[in-house]
């Protein structure tokens, strides 16, 4: 792991998410992806206003107006 990295975080239980797990990736247009960080390949971040959940704390009927994309 390169220490100069921040590790990205769940937004619902604040917890790192590893980089070959299955995440939810919200979109700013609320959009969710199912997807991992390695698949996005720094594509997306936290700083782009992005949010990331781990697919177990967050389920896309709590959001109603996302649309999820695979």
């Amino acid at each position: 792991m390169n220490p100069s990295v921040q590790p990205l975080f769940c937004a619902t239980c604040r917890e790192p998410i590893g980089g070959d797990e299955p995440l939810w990736l919200r979109l700013p247009g609320g959009t969710l992806l199912r997807t991992s960080l390695l698949k996005i390949d720094g594509t997306y971040s936290q700083r782009d206003y992005c949010q990331l959940f781990h697919l177990g704390c967050l389920t896309p009927e709590r959001i109603p107006q996302a649309r999820t994309a695979e």
